[in-house]
């Protein structure tokens, strides 16, 4: 049985899962976000398994719940989620109505069938056609992509999606809900109105908030505000509140400079999801928890829920939030394993193809140019090689590296890039190594092999201050089986500046798709003026 995993959106994707096995995964494209599907996603996942339209048997696609009387009426949609309106409440209240009733199932039903006539259009004829609820996905992927046979799987996932927060209990890969919090939640609207208080958009997410807090001063006033208005009670979060843009809580956060308005949204935050935690790890008697959800973006929540002592293993997965809707649409109706081996399962660049891209466009192919010593320098060096895992920077083979220490070279990288300046960095290093000297080990020990650790590290020069988040840092540890090419990188600059880390930014524009071929990895290369990429084996130039 092929299953075709889909997510709606910009932030959308493929997987490919057959019988019991994740075998393909794509990233949406340039033209994707025009259409709201990822078509050409669902293509190249289809291609590297080696398939066709024709094979699927099934397609589940995860996105949230929007009535479709919404789904055809964009401008009503973003009239109805204006941040300081009674309408946005009356919208979010709407969506939990219809979710939890017949209407939301009929509803869900026309849905489905709305998207099987999109499919059939484009050459699909699947037996069947399903929605997926965006916890259910997000709860399977974490579940699947997690070392133990046993886990705790929490989800905290807002933006209006009818239902914020969802546990579910893995054993020997039976995934099994044990609570969801329905109903009109203060979270979705809360959030929109922080970030729009922050001068944030909505679709940049709990990471842009993070960011932006990383060199704020948490301001107690604000955080007991915060917490009047969203707060943790026996495992749930608070419900409804309506909020005007100048009442007491927004007025004190924009008192406040915006960095530390936002420490103070993600000192909240974090308290608020490990209070959750605790109280559903006591509940089920489940030490080993895995979290999953647009939240879990910032680094120090999950620092917050690492600190917990009833809390003995942690797992969060670098991008936890839309990255992983493809895998866990799939894996709803796959059967998936858990810990599954291998999930760099994305389109490798074909050497044909970049040979013909390098002669069109004129480049100037240097396989010997020494990437460590560009970066020592402080140059930024986009990376466009091997397969790519499901994240916005491909787990280090779709991103931009920087010289981790090398605060100027960052901002200049986002610069170039057209990305936010507090667009955070992820901090790449060799599995196993001891570089970073973290301060506290015993909350570091607790998280496992591609988690986010979250705690200060020590004696790594400027590296908390360039790509630190909130008191933390993104780190992701890269396998020397997994990725050789980024591990010797590694290497080399454990040699060359004593630390084996490399700072690592979306290969992207602005918060366009990261680079999905070589064709459009070197148009985003030179609209930004970075002098060298990497690109497959080679690494080129422009030609003079």
């Amino acid at each position: 049985m092929l299953v075709l995993g889909l997510v709606e959106g910009r932030q959308g994707g493929a997987a490919v899962a057959v019988d019991d096995r994740l075998v393909a995964w794509a990233p949406a494209g340039p033209t994707d976000a025009a259409d709201d599907m990822p078509w050409s996603a669902a293509e190249r996942a289809l291609q590297i398994a080696g398939l066709s339209c024709a094979d699927v048997d099934i397609v589940s696609v995860a996105g949230r719940y929007t009535p479709m009387f919404l789904r055809k009426r964009p401008l009503l949609r973003r009239m109805l989620e204006a941040p300081f309106t009674r309408m946005l409440d009356a919208t979010v209240a709407l969506r939990s109505a219809l979710r939890q009733s017949g209407i939301g199932a009929f509803d869900a039903d026309a849905t489905a069938e709305w998207l099987d006539g999109r499919l059939r259009e484009r050459g699909y004829n699947p037996r069947r056609t399903m929605t997926v609820d965006v916890h259910r996905a997000l709860a399977e992927a974490a579940y699947r992509l997690q070392p133990a046979d046993e886990a705790l799987v929490v989800t905290v996932h807002p933006m209006g999606d009818g239902a914020a927060l969802a546990v579910h209990v893995g054993r020997s890969g039976q995934l099994d809900r044990v609570y969801a919090q329905a109903g009109f939640d203060a979270l979705h609207t809360h959030l929109v109105r922080v970030m729009a208080a922050l001068g944030l958009r909505v679709e940049q997410g709990v990471e842009a908030v993070a960011a932006l807090g990383a060199s704020g001063q948490v301001s107690d006033e604000a955080v007991r505000l915060l917490q009047e208005r969203l707060f943790a009670d026996a495992g749930r979060l608070s419900r409804g509140g309506g909020a005007r843009s100048e009442d007491a809580l927004f007025a004190a956060l924009r008192a406040l400079s915006p960095e530390d308005a936002a420490a103070s949204v993600i000192e909240h935050l974090g308290g608020v999801v490990a209070d959750v935690v605790e109280h559903h790890a006591r509940a089920q008697g489940i030490g080993h928890v895995s979290l999953a959800g647009g939240v879990l973006e910032a680094p120090a929540i999950v620092a917050k829920v690492a600190e917990l002592d009833v809390v003995r293993r942690i797992t969060v997965l670098p991008a936890p939030g839309h990255a992983l809707l493809p895998i866990g649409a799939a894996a709803c109706e796959a059967g998936l394993s858990p810990h599954l081996p291998d999930w760099l399962l994305g389109p490798a660049p074909d050497d044909a193809e970049i040979d013909e891209v390098v002669k069109r466009a004129r480049l100037n192919p240097r396989a010997t140019v020494g990437l460590i010593a560009r970066l020592s320098a402080g140059e930024a060096v986009p990376r466009f090689r091997g397969r790519p895992g499901p994240d916005r920077l491909g787990l280090g083979a779709r991103c931009v590296l920087v010289r981790p220490d090398d605060r100027s070279a960052l901002d200049a990288a986002r610069a170039a890039l057209r990305l936010e300046a507090h667009t955070p960095a992820r901090v790449l290093v060799r599995a196993g190594a001891g570089d970073l000297r973290w301060a506290r080990p015993e909350v570091v020990g607790r998280c496992t092999s591609w988690a986010t650790a979250c705690v200060r590290p020590e004696g790594a020069g400027e590296l908390l201050a360039a790509c630190g988040v909130g008191g933390g840092l993104v780190v992701q540890e890269v396998e020397a089986a997994q990725d050789p090419g980024l591990f010797r990188l590694l290497d080399a600059a454990a040699a060359a500046w004593g630390t084996g880390a490399l700072a690592a930014l979306p290969f992207a524009e602005a918060d366009g798709p990261v680079a999905t071929d070589p064709a459009h990895a070197v148009e985003i290369w030179r609209r930004a003026g970075l002098g060298a990429m990497q690109l497959g084996g080679l690494v080129v130039e422009t030609s003079p």
